[in-house]
């Protein structure tokens, strides 16, 4: 994602009505990643900090509070947990389900745990951080009812807010553990 797509992405967002702001500078990204223990993906990092979307529906990293901050990032679980104790959600990988619902969720929180964290980007979009790797896919996330929303970053502005891809159209989704298992 280079500078020529960051400011062909602002300027399409702009004409969308998405307002934005100074990009995050390299001490705000260090402050945010310690603060809720996350890493951004390189790619959405590089957008973070090219301008920083402040519309509705995108997380303020800058000026959002903390206890809003952490909800979003805590989202996705809290949506498993919900599946697990209403909707009879389990997955086969994680073995037998166990009979109390504190235990479920334990073992829920435990897997969730040991998987990629998903990163807001907007609304229920979640991008998940794999080691520094870019390209990864955008998921909706709604509970358990989790799909993808763009094979890579550049797929999903398109998706989402109609951005023209400037690069090639991705044949498939990098595969990403533990989500990939919702998905699929």
């Amino acid at each position: 994602m280079d500078e020529t797509y960051l400011s062909f992405l602002f300027n399409n967002l702009k004409h969308k009505g998405i307002n934005s702001t100074q990009g995050l500078t390299d001490e705000e990204v260090r402050q945010i990643e310690e603060r809720y223990s996350i890493k951004f993906p390189p790619d959405l990092l590089k957008v973070l900090q090219y301008r920083l979307p402040i519309s509705d529906g995108f997380p303020n990293w800058r000026q959002g509070s903390e206890e809003e901050l952490k909800d979003w990032l805590d989202r996705p679980l809290q949506g498993i947990n919900f599946d697990i104790e209403y909707n009879n959600f389990w997955l086969s990988s994680w073995g037998e389900k166990p009979k109390s619902l504190y235990e479920s969720i334990e073992v829920a929180r435990y897997q969730t745990g040991k998987s990629p964290k998903l990163i807001p980007i907007y609304k229920h979009r979640y991008i998940p951080f794999v080691s520094g790797i870019e390209g990864n896919p955008v998921y909706s996330v709604w509970q358990t009812d989790i799909i993808y929303y763009g094979f890579n970053l550049e797929e999903y502005f398109n998706r989402e807010f109609g951005v023209p891809m400037l690069g090639p159209k991705i044949a498939e989704p990098r595969p990403i553990r533990f989500w990939d298992e919702i998905v699929g």
